[in-house]
């Protein structure tokens, strides 16, 4: 099985209110999970039923910083496919437009913050029952799906 995640967070104020966002879809090959990194691609190619949408959610997380926020919408977008496909038969690609989490996921960078280790953690767990997994820095126009339910949620507060 091939699944893509773009998820996103934000905060209005840093710290402020705050939600996560994210977009789960499926695709035929490990080719298309590269592909959809492209919005417009993406767009077609889930109008044309080559790629499945898994999942659309967000929620609320009350005040926190940016970064907690971007954190936590890798981390459920991960607990959603956990608990509802084996990622033991998953090839995936998670798409993100934080660089920071990016860099910090793969290693790049130590995640420093008290704050954000449990969920670095929790993040860890997840990718390690995974057949396969890929974490990839997109840009915000690319991540629109994520990005429009965290505004989407951060407007009705």
């Amino acid at each position: 099985m091939f699944v893509a995640l773009f998820a996103d967070g934000g905060s209005r104020g840093n710290p402020g209110p705050s939600a996560y966002g994210f977009l789960v879809v499926q695709a035929e090959s490990m080719l298309d999970l590269e592909r959809i990194c492209d919005i417009k691609l993406r767009t077609k190619l889930i109008e044309n039923g080559e790629v499945k949408i898994l999942a659309l959610e967000g929620k609320y997380v009350g005040n926190t910083t940016n970064n907690q926020a971007e954190w936590q919408g890798l981390v459920f977008a991960l607990e959603n496919i956990v608990q509802n496909y084996n990622p033991a038969e998953i090839n995936l690609i998670a798409y993100l437009d934080s660089e920071l989490v990016v860099k910090q996921v793969r290693g790049e960078y130590k995640v420093k913050k008290e704050e954000l280790k449990p969920w670095s953690v929790k993040v860890k767990q997840f990718l390690s029952k995974f057949k396969s997994f890929k974490v990839l820095h997109v840009y915000r126009e690319h991540n629109k799906e994520a990005d429009g339910v965290v505004n989407e949620i951060l407007d009705g507060q």
